[in-house]
């Protein structure tokens, strides 16, 4: 018998349903050629044989072998009931009749029957025994769904370690450390598959000079993997022909061209695409290909090539005119560009009609399932975008970056992810201490969502514009400001300001104005992330001149709003609200909701930075209905956990639940780790502010998991901080003293200085309750420090509170009652909860100084 690894569940199943009571008479084992059915069935048969001393009987159906024709079961039936002793002169003319003699001379019978590589349940209906007292082993190509009664053991290819183990026993080689790695790679090469790897261990068990190394060495760089698996009668390519040629001529040309998709893995509406066939017909292709095993269905309507089958199908798609392979790409790279931009604009397309008639998928109801779509989607953008590369399709490059760019919309206040949670990871040094409190609100931490693909698609661009010196300037400068925008999308800032420079000098070159001011928004925007704030002002001025002249009411809002979000970074409260103003009224107009709502945000983070916080719910509340309203559920998320920080800064800290407790909901659905993680350590802060100190403590300890999971270090560093004060007020001393210094050495190391001044804060509100007045003071001093040089009116203000009752403790009434005239206006403009004790300390010390 043949080498069987890696099939022990299979074979304890059939012996499992051989026990007395327990015999499930048919198992139908399906699965792709070569994958090692009969050697399955031909174990088991003698595994249970002695289970069945009335016969054994082993039929051939030969429906993929080449130059016979399929055994018919007329036949068949004649020659097992000459071998149960029927007379050949009283066999039956008919099958039916065969049929039934058969059936009664099985009659209370146990006996064993095997069909081997039957094409369809048809052929051995007729054979089936009465009963349950016997046991069918069926092997097939295709999946007999119609075969009732049959109990499905599909076989799928081996498993690594089983591969591995399968061919050192058939290349009779001992296995070496040195030459594991080797064995590992030619079995991945191999595809797992059985077939595959015998034929290869068997060719190097006759040649014992080869060497592992060079054989994995070959197989991946052949240009013709199925060549090197052959072995006499023994083919991996032969295999699959039978298995191909069995198809109909339509299915046979689907096949073919689904091989000429260049990523993993496809869905219905990309192969209607590729074959140029109304969807309906696609889907009875695909169907039929999987029962047949030559395609593996992923997840529901999703579906891969086995990379050997895929080979396969690329070579006989070789065949095919150039033209027509080319001509089912191009409709392919059509799906996928005009699928992104109905999967990320629901807004402009119908969410009803007839779209998947007319070759897309609906438009998506939700943002939820839009992403879900993109990020399927996007590892075949990324091949398109390849592909596109490999064939010099620099157009189509452009829009399928594009394409790739258009998950942004479905973020939310994207800006915001780029300004900060990317330029804090690449570009760190290009802040300063202003910028780092001015980017610092408590519910960052979600915003760092944007997908990789950015540097492969940058890096293609280039090389596509550097390849051809003679590119027409228009498209040069388009192409240009693709890479400049996808080097930002990719972190690469300096590289992004190069290409848009050049971009900006050939669009100035054709005296397309409006064109120029896009180039200097853009331009504007990517200096601002190299901290270049003067060089960004004066692009974005310029932009906005242009754009003025020209009565162009989008470049204008884009112009002024980049401008606003500057200004904002540079303290000028009152000239930035002025521009956004103008921007939201201009979006407002054109019903551009998502830019209107991220002009809004820029007016909420300027009452945040000022610390005025009074009229800041209402405001709140229309991003939040606005983000609602247009159905982007992570823009609706970030507002209602910055929300919930400014209701945690005025005391209402159910509020805050309630609201986290919603944002949390969101983000689960988005499946947005950092945003759960976010919610989750502000909800145990929450709590602890409500005096359930046990809740917190869990909630905020997933938090920290989540945060070590994802690589958040800044949100670790604050849910240590934040373990540290629920410590603090179950009075475990040495607990709080630990995380809050843990979370004080995290802020520092990555400079995040709103973290460091809350910190100190805290530790010195510990050591003040412990009663080390001095160290509580020193705190309080470097808390305040660094509170008014990141410009932090909160920390600031709880600073000079601390500062003031330490002064008050050693009798320094006038330096006590100085710190607090300093800390209640920044309080009450933030409507902080500490408001009521600072002013009644003040008191306090007023009446004391009085009497």
């Amino acid at each position: 018998m043949e080498t069987l690894v890696g099939r022990d569940e299979q074979l304890a199943r059939i012996a499992q349903a051989c026990v007395s009571g327990r015999v499930v008479s048919i198992h139908a084992i399906d699965g792709m050629a070569g994958v090692g059915k009969t050697a399955l069935v031909i174990h088991a048969a003698h595994l249970v044989s002695n289970q069945f001393p009335d016969g054994h009987y082993f039929v051939e159906f030969n429906s993929h072998v080449p130059g016979l024709a399929p055994a018919d079961p007329f036949h068949v039936l004649e020659r097992l009931l000459s071998d149960l002793g029927v007379d050949p002169r009283h066999i039956p003319n008919s099958l039916e009749r065969r049929r039934d003699l058969w059936r009664d001379r099985l009659a209370g019978r146990r006996v064993l029957l095997v069909f081997d590589d039957v094409g369809d349940h048809a052929q051995i209906e007729p054979l089936l025994p009465p009963g349950e007292d016997s046991l069918v082993l069926v092997t097939s190509r295709r999946r007999l769904i119609g075969l009732r009664g049959a109990t499905p053991m599909p076989l799928d290819s081996l498993a690594p370690d089983a591969a591995i183990e399968m061919f050192w026993s058939v290349a009779h080689r001992d296995p070496a450390g040195e030459q594991a790695d080797a064995v590992a790679e030619i079995v991945r090469l191999c595809g797992y598959l059985p077939l595959a790897i015998v034929v290869l261990a068997g060719r190097l068990a006759h040649h014992p000079v080869w060497t592992l190394t060079d054989l994995a060495a070959a197989l991946s760089t052949t240009h013709d993997r199925l060549t090197e698996l052959e072995a006499g009668q023994r083919a991996v390519r032969a295999a699959f022909a039978t298995s191909y040629e069995a198809l109909t001529p339509p299915r046979q040309a689907m096949f073919r061209q689904l091989a000429l998709h260049p990523g993993p893995e496809l869905d219905v509406y990309a192969a209607a695409a590729l074959a140029g066939v109304p969807v309906p017909e696609a889907r009875e292709h695909l169907e039929a290909l999987y029962l047949d095993h030559l395609l593996e269905e992923l997840a529901p309507g999703r579906y891969r090539f086995h990379d050997l089958l895929r080979e396969f199908a690329r070579t006989l798609a070789e065949s095919d005119q150039l033209a027509d392979n080319d001509a089912a790409l191009e409709r392919l790279l059509d799906y996928y560009i005009g699928a992104s931009r109905r999967a990320a604009r629901p807004a402009q397309h119908t969410s009803g009609g007839t779209s998947a008639a007319a070759g897309y998928p609906r438009v998506p109801a939700t943002d939820v399932a839009a992403l879900a779509w993109m990020r399927a989607e996007r590892p075949n953008l990324l091949a398109c975008l390849s592909y596109a590369s490999s064939k010099n399709l620099l157009v189509r490059m452009i829009e399928l970056t594009g394409a790739l760019a258009e998950e942004l919309r479905l973020h939310g206040p994207w800006q915001i992810g780029i300004a900060y949670s990317q330029r804090t990871t690449v570009a760190r040094h290009t802040m300063n201490d202003s910028d780092a409190q001015t980017l610092a609100l408590k519910d960052l931490a979600p915003l760092g969502f944007l997908a990789d693909g950015y540097l492969l698609a940058a890096k293609l661009l280039h090389q596509q514009i550097t390849a051809d010196p003679y590119l027409e300037p228009a498209l040069k400068a388009l192409a240009l400001q693709c890479l400049g925008r996808t080097r930002l999308l990719a972190g690469q800032y300096s590289a992004a300001i190069e290409a848009l420079s050049q971009a900006l000098d050939l669009i100035r070159e054709t005296r397309e104005s409006t064109a120029e001011g896009f180039a200097l928004t853009t331009l504007g925007w990517a200096y601002h992330l190299i901290g270049d704030y003067p060089t960004a002002t004066e692009h974005l001025q310029k932009a906005l001149a242009i754009h003025l002249a020209n009565q162009h009411g989008p470049g204008e809002a884009a112009a002024r709003m980049n401008l606003g979000w500057i200004l904002c970074l540079e303290r000028h409260h009152g000239d930035s609200i002025e521009q956004v103003l103008t921007a939201e009224a201009i979006y407002h107009r054109l019903g551009r909701r998502s830019d209107e709502a991220f002009a809004m945000i820029i007016q909420l983070w300027n009452s945040h930075l000022m610390g005025e916080y009074v009229d800041i719910d209402v405001p709140s509340l229309r991003v939040c209905e606005l983000y609602r309203a247009i159905g982007i559920r992570s823009g609706e998320a970030f507002i209602l956990g910055n929300f919930a920080a400014v209701k945690m800064v005025t005391g209402d800290y159910l509020g805050a639940a309630q609201l986290l407790e919603q944002a949390q909901a969101l983000y689960e659905q988005l499946g947005n780790h950092s945003g759960v993680a976010s919610t989750l350590n502000n909800l145990g802060l929450a709590q602890c502010h409500l005096g359930e100190h046990a809740a917190a403590a869990q909630l905020i300890g997933q938090a920290v998991k989540m945060y070590q999971a994802i690589g958040n270090r800044t949100g670790e560093a604050e849910a240590h901080a934040n373990l540290g004060w629920v410590s603090h007020c179950q009075d475990d001393h040495l607990g709080a003293t630990e995380l809050l210094h843990l979370a004080l050495g995290s802020c520092r190391a990555i400079r995040h200085h709103t973290g460091e001044a809350e910190t100190l804060n805290r530790i010195a509100a510990h050591a003040e309750a412990l009663g080390d007045i001095a160290q509580a003071l020193s705190s309080y001093d470097q808390a305040a420090q660094l509170a008014a040089r990141i410009g932090s009116p909160l920390e600031l203000a709880r600073a000079l509170h601390g500062i003031a009752r330490c002064l008050l403790s050693f009798g320094h009434h006038d330096c006590a009652r100085t710190s607090l005239t300093e800390a209640l206006p920044l309080y009450r403009g933030l409507c902080a909860v500490e408001t009521d004790s600072a002013a009644a300390l003040l008191d306090q010390i007023d009446t004391e100084v009085r009497s």
